[in-house]
């Protein structure tokens, strides 16, 4: 059983399971405590860990990657797919994604206008399976919105089911409770729209960022900022975000500051073909805290949109993040930015029982988390790939 926190593995090791929370201990310890019709799973040969997060997920959307650009994708999708069958694509993502091993998630965007909120709930009440979500609702937007443009005739209409656009403290503030009234748990905003035809309107002014997250912070929702540039980034930083998505070319000075504050980045590195390959050295050099986050947004050939997801783990390994590191950011530390330390992200006493297992050390082999073999989330077996055995 990894301890992901020490890096340390520990062997002879028991669970026992008991609702969603379980006891560990020494195996002989936990096996007397057991009750005498407890279910035996046997593990013995398998690595323990915790189940997987995903902070930067996009699971109500999908398309072929290389045959449209994001921008295109998203129109596409608003325009020719209903709701109801963007549902059932959120559903069957949200199932690819916990038989791959990722329990918990952070849905960032890119959903309609509560779709992330209704597959929360789905899947909290049993109706179908699923990671644990949090949903963020609606992008909040500076005028020009992100990466799609569309004729002005159009585009207020179909683009109002995916952003919400602000200008000004007072509209920034309304937008964060109109989207904690649609069910969001989180708050993201685009600090960089891409879209806006004069350069000086793609960013979010500092005081609208700072009235989101101030307005955000007040009603216990953290704050996620798309910032692409070093503009973004320092505007992010300044309103006082939780998390900085991208950050693809952050100075060594705004990570430092990143590092002060406890802003967490998110690399999502997993779409991206000439990402700054220093960039996430240097955070780590810095001490800022990183957390997994996919980005996964398109199709792969030959893999469900889980393992496409865990994609990022690779990338992340080719960018010179050691593998107990890669762990780290993909439990104890993305479980600390979803404000969830306290029930997932580790193998602990008290701790839901999410967990996976799989065949060598993934500290040695983080390829190894791409052919996950168990997967447990609130003490439900998801999969046993042993027991065929």
């Amino acid at each position: 059983m990894l301890e992901v926190k020490s890096g340390r593995y520990l062997l002879d090791q028991g669970i026992l399971t008991e609702g969603e929370r379980k006891e560990i201990g020494l195996w002989a310890d936990v096996q007397a405590h057991a009750p005498s019709d407890a279910v035996m799973i046997d593990l013995g040969q398998a690595t323990l860990l915790p189940g997987l997060i995903d902070c930067h997920a996009h699971l109500l959307i999908s398309g072929e990657l290389g045959r449209l650009d994001p921008g295109e994708l998203l129109a596409t999708t608003l325009t020719q797919m209903s709701p109801s069958l963007r549902a059932l694509l959120g559903a069957r993502n949200a199932k690819e994604d916990l038989d791959a091993g990722i329990t918990s998630a952070r849905i960032v965007g890119h959903s309609g206008i509560d779709g992330d909120a209704a597959l929360r709930d789905a899947i909290n009440a049993g109706w179908i399976s699923g990671p644990r979500l949090q949903a963020a609702g609606r992008k909040i937007t500076p005028i020009g919105r992100q990466a799609t443009s569309l004729h002005s005739a159009v585009a207020a209409q179909i683009l109002a089911q995916e952003f919400l656009t602000v200008s000004g403290p007072d509209q920034a503030r309304a937008a964060v409770r109109e989207n904690l009234a649609s069910g969001a748990d989180l708050i993201k905003i685009v600090v960089d729209s891409d879209a806006g035809r004069n350069w000086k309107t793609r960013y979010m002014p500092v005081e609208d960022g700072k009235a989101i997250v101030e307005d955000a912070h007040r009603l216990g929702m953290k704050v996620a900022a798309h910032a692409g540039d070093n503009v973004a980034v320092q505007t992010a930083i300044d309103a006082g975000v939780d998390s900085i998505e991208h950050a693809w070319t952050a100075t060594d000075e705004q990570l430092k500051q990143m590092k002060d504050r406890g802003i967490f980045l998110v690399a999502t590195e997993i779409f991206v073909a000439a990402s700054p390959k220093d960039r996430l050295q240097r955070a780590m050099r810095i001490g800022v805290k990183i957390a997994m986050g996919s980005d996964a947004w398109a199709l792969l050939p030959g893999k469900t949109r889980g393992e496409a997801t865990l994609v990022e783990l690779k990338r992340l390994q080719d960018e010179g993040m050691p593998g107990i590191d890669i762990l780290r950011s993909s439990t104890m530390n993305a479980a600390e930015l979803m404000g969830w330390a306290d029930r997932v992200g580790e193998l602990a006493a008290g701790k839901f029982a999410d967990m996976i297992a799989v065949e060598g050390d993934p500290v040695q082999d983080i390829g190894l988390l791409q052919h996950v073999q168990f997967v447990m989330k609130a003490a439900t077996v998801v999969r046993n790939d042993f027991a065929r055995r």
